[in-house]
């Protein structure tokens, strides 16, 4: 593969193979559409077949959870579409994706299918790099939607069939490699969980240097072995305040794994001026309210935090990394003593009285460093994964015109 610079209808990134200019053409020339329709929901009867009906939700998956009859097929404007069609969403949250479909069935108005002379392999990475910009440009109502004769119009350079195989191909060995990866994060989180429930519940123990069992686990209450601060937030209206040199935490930012940067940055004046409060390295952090309650993070460096975020500080006979696990796998205890109408909480004193099984510290610092090591493995395939995502986005931006 070699980098073009002498034509301006060529992409800057091209097999060395080929030299042709590419050609404009609209998709209109070499395409060929259909969308489908929905079958009236009033009759149930019409939903208890074995024809899949395929949403624009559904476009990427290989299989689905609603099914229409093949009398209510007769009966709507649906359309069936094969393995291996380009399907493009033109309407809903997902408007401007588009995928190659995996399975045979009906689709709905909401998708266009697409079938095309050349390599809709190729096509369908096209539209994926340009979907920003059609989205932008043409998108249309509250809800968001496409217009079917606005896709058919658009316009692209394209290459020889040959060169667009080629590319296609390139690029799928990019998302096979991606969804390797995928599914080895995936086995290890699964991995990590079945481990979890068997140390948690001491099917699983640890022995001490010489082979021998450690005492039995106690049960203790937070506040008995941890020293528990929720924090605060300074004036929004005071510019002083803020753009300082201070890390501060909404809840928001934690990810169920380590704090390692903070949501803003507060000034030392706006730290003192309100209920904020600074918490050192290794604190555990829970998400008190709303849509992020039950939220973990390990703090990786001094931060304040905000009024929905408590901080943990275990004493010294308890390990900050075992406390972590214990609250990522005993979070339903966080939402069984939460509450409120409008917006689901837990408050400091509920936080106080939790309870949960501790071991000595000696097997707390075993079962902290056995599942941090697995934890260093799926951080691992989490930055390989982006790597790859960014390699792909580079790909698709250097590979079109």
């Amino acid at each position: 593969m070699q980098v073009i610079t002498e034509h301006k209808v060529v992409p800057k990134l091209r097999f060395g193979e080929f030299r042709d200019d590419w050609k404009k053409k609209q998709l209109l020339d070499f395409c060929r559409f259909f969308s489908g329709g929905t079958p009236s929901s009033s009759n149930r009867e019409y939903y208890e077949g074995d024809i899949p009906f395929i949403g624009s939700g559904d476009i990427y998956d290989s299989q689905v959870f609603k099914f229409i009859s093949q009398e209510a097929f007769n009966s709507s404007s649906a359309k069936l579409v094969e393995k291996g069609d380009l399907l493009y969403a033109l309407y809903g949250a997902n408007s401007g994706d588009s995928a190659i479909s995996k399975l045979e069935g009906a689709i709905n108005q909401a998708i266009l299918c697409i079938r095309t002379n050349e390599s809709n392999e190729y096509l369908n990475y096209l539209l994926v790099s340009n979907k920003d910009k059609i989205v932008s440009k043409y998108l249309q109502g509250g809800q968001g939607n496409l217009s079917a004769q606005i896709i058919k119009r658009l316009r692209y350079n394209m290459p020889s069939l040959e060169e667009q195989q080629k590319i296609a191909s390139f690029l799928s060995a990019v998302d096979k490699k991606l969804q390797q990866l995928t599914k080895k994060k995936d086995l290890l989180e699964e991995y990590k969980k079945g481990l979890m429930q068997k140390i948690f519940s001491q099917e699983l123990r640890f022995k001490d240097e010489l082979g021998n069992n450690y005492p039995d686990w106690e049960n203790k209450k937070l506040g008995e072995v941890c020293d528990v601060k929720v924090g605060g937030t300074p004036s929004t209206t005071k510019k002083e305040y803020w753009d300082g040199d201070i890390g501060w935490i909404s809840s928001g930012g934690l990810n169920n794994g380590n704090v390692t940067q903070p949501s803003k940055l507060i000034t030392k004046l706006g730290l003192d001026n309100s209920s904020a409060k600074m918490m050192p390295e290794n604190t555990v952090m829970l998400a008190m309210t709303g849509a992020t309650l039950g939220r973990i993070g390990y703090l990786k460096f001094n931060s304040s935090a905000n009024q929905s975020v408590a901080g943990f500080l275990p004493n010294e006979t308890y390990n900050s990394k075992y406390l972590f696990y214990t609250l990522q796998h005993g979070v339903n205890q966080v939402f069984k003593y939460s509450g409120g109408a409008a917006q689901q909480g837990i408050n400091k004193q509920s936080i106080l009285n939790l309870k949960y099984e501790f071991p000595s510290i000696d097997e707390q610092h075993k079962i902290a460093n056995f599942l941090s090591s697995i934890d260093k493995k799926i951080d691992l395939v989490n930055t390989q994964i982006e790597k790859t995502k960014v390699f792909k986005k580079g790909l698709l931006q250097q590979m079109f015109v």
